[in-house]
């Protein structure tokens, strides 16, 4: 029996579903085939980088890494997805893997949450025990990982001999000043003021509520981390929480709201607000939506509060040449992923407030409405030389250039006219 056969077999004992591949391009394939229209978190992983995984699973899913996205929120986004993928540190041949976790996202994410868990290891990792795999965590993969972070690493070596005696002496002595210092912060410093700074769409009260903080609490002990994402989690306005303390008993609450809204509409028609991130905010009215830009050509499923928004896959049809309807084989979470590119476009342009909508029904040929001043064809999102960051900026600065009464259609494909902007005055 090979190593990969005695590996496949004890996985299998313990509950584990085994593939094994050729190459890394072999296990990508099979991945991008078993995972569509899903989102989908992942860990820090070189793996997934190098064998291209998420490239080809952003095409047609939800895709949340911290890697491609602001860390803080994107790690706690992926905690939530109906798939997530991570790779091991190291992997035994007596089937058992070892992960070491500088944030702990990684970790979590593999114990609890999730429809499903890949893990993607290379032969790499494997080694012919659980202590030698212990090993290769510490030793290999977490200073290797330290260096990419420039970070200081720690090297674990074997304990050098040590006296009895004298260690049972500095254990009395330590658990003794322990003991005293925690007697010392039960008495002294407790919670008597919570202070919310920040905060505007929602009352202080309610993110004192939402923090689970109390007072009376132990002002150096209560759990900041479990706090701040708890208002996460329950309050989806709220974008960041960062909870600090000053003594002798005062905890200060920074909140970051979501700043800038979308509206969509999910599958039956109702009105949504999202962010440039695709996290559903809250449902709203009609009349709301229109004080929003508004994303057109794509509709949510299902869409909840505070969590990732899932494109509605449909079979849309238009016309070819000869005026026969054709399907158009192009996925809900392809045309969502492109809106999203658009409007994050727009907020690092400043000009959110100034579009109407963006439509993505034909990923060939998107249309941004600039007010009702300008209908803007941004052409293809896949253009390999112009991608649509670029072309908002150039629209930005073609429409700065424009006088107040001009009114038309703004051609920034770069298809019609190459590397030039085209204008047509409505008739």
């Amino acid at each position: 029996m090979s190593v990969f056969d005695q590996v496949e077999k004890n996985l299998i004992e313990r509950g584990y579903t085994v593939k094994i591949f050729a190459t890394g391009a072999e296990a990508a394939a099979y991945l991008d085939k078993e995972i569509d229209g899903l989102t989908v978190g992942i860990g820090g992983s070189a793996t997934v980088r190098d064998i291209g995984l998420y490239e080809l699973l952003e095409k047609h899913n939800q895709v949340i890494w911290h890697w491609k996205q602001e860390p803080g929120p994107a790690r706690i986004a992926a905690m939530n997805t109906d798939v997530y993928l991570c790779s091991a540190n190291a992997l035994a041949e007596s089937g058992e893997m070892v992960n070491i976790d500088g944030a702990g996202n990684r970790v979590a994410a593999t114990l609890f949450g999730h429809k499903k868990v890949y893990f993607l290891i290379g032969k790499n990792k494997l080694v012919p025990s659980f202590h030698q795999a212990v090993d290769r965590a510490r030793n290999v993969a977490a200073p290797k990982r330290a260096q990419q972070l420039k970070t200081p690493a720690v090297i674990y070596t074997q304990p050098v001999t040590f006296n009895s005696r004298r260690l049972a002496i500095q254990l009395a002595t330590i658990l003794t000043v322990v003991l005293a210092l925690v007697l010392g912060m039960s008495v002294f410093f407790k919670v008597e003021v919570i202070s919310v700074v920040g905060a505007n769409v929602y009352s202080e009260w309610t993110i004192r509520e939402q923090s689970g903080i109390n007072e009376g609490d132990n002002l150096l002990t209560f759990g900041r981390t479990k706090a701040s994402g708890q208002i996460i989690a329950n309050l989806p306005y709220v974008k960041s929480a960062r909870i600090g303390i000053k003594l002798p008993d005062t905890v200060i609450i920074e909140i970051e709201e979501e700043a800038v809204v979308y509206s969509i509409q999910d599958q039956d028609g109702v009105w949504w607000l999202i962010n440039s991130d695709g996290k559903v905010v809250e449902q709203t009215s009609a009349q709301s939506a229109k004080t929003h830009t508004q994303v057109l050509g794509v509709t949510l499923y299902q869409p909840q509060p505070g969590e990732p928004g899932i494109a509605t896959e449909e079979a849309p049809t238009e016309t070819d040449a000869s005026g026969e309807a054709v399907q158009v084989l192009v996925t809900g979470a392809q045309r969502l992923n492109a809106a999203l590119k658009i409007l994050q476009a727009l907020e690092l342009n400043d000009i959110v407030g100034d579009a109407a909508s963006v439509d993505v029904s034909q990923l060939q040929d998107i249309i941004l409405w600039y007010g009702t001043q300008y209908q803007v064809n941004l052409g293809s999102i896949n253009n390999s030389k112009y991608d649509i960051a670029y072309k908002i900026t150039y629209m930005k600065n073609a429409i700065l250039q424009m006088s107040d009464y001009q009114t038309g259609v703004l051609d920034v494909s770069f298809t019609t006219w190459p590397d030039q902007i085209g204008y047509t005055p409505f008739g």
